[in-house]
């Protein structure tokens, strides 16, 4: 995620305690307002856990279809929040096109774009 601004795992653990929630059939997305420790960007974290999928080669799959919907919607994402995206048993089944469409909506119903 080098061009996005990574949350550290101070960051994450604030976002999770702090953060609102959206679920989606795909994904899990918690977003919290950072205002004082990120001022100038947006703070995106991917997580697949293993109990979600045992192999590493899928849940980096997954996470690298969550960051290229999140690098197109980069421009679009206001800075101050932290956000983290957990992945679901269902992501793999579906079409980047639709992922992005879901994830889009998520975005849009935390805060709007």
């Amino acid at each position: 995620m080098a061009q996005l601004g990574r949350l550290s795992r101070e960051l994450i653990t604030q976002v999770l305690s702090q953060g609102v929630s959206v679920r989606s059939p795909y994904f899990l997305v918690k977003i919290a307002k950072l205002n004082q420790l990120l001022p100038n960007t947006t703070g995106l974290a991917v997580i697949v856990p293993a109990k979600v999928f045992k192999q590493a080669v899928v849940r980096n799959r997954v996470k690298r279809q969550i960051r290229g919907c999140l690098i197109k919607l980069k421009s679009k994402l206001k800075p101050g929040y932290g956000t983290v995206f957990f992945g679901q048993v269902g992501i793999i089944k579906v079409s980047p096109s639709v992922l992005f469409k879901e994830i889009t909506k998520a975005l849009h119903d935390l805060i709007t774009l």
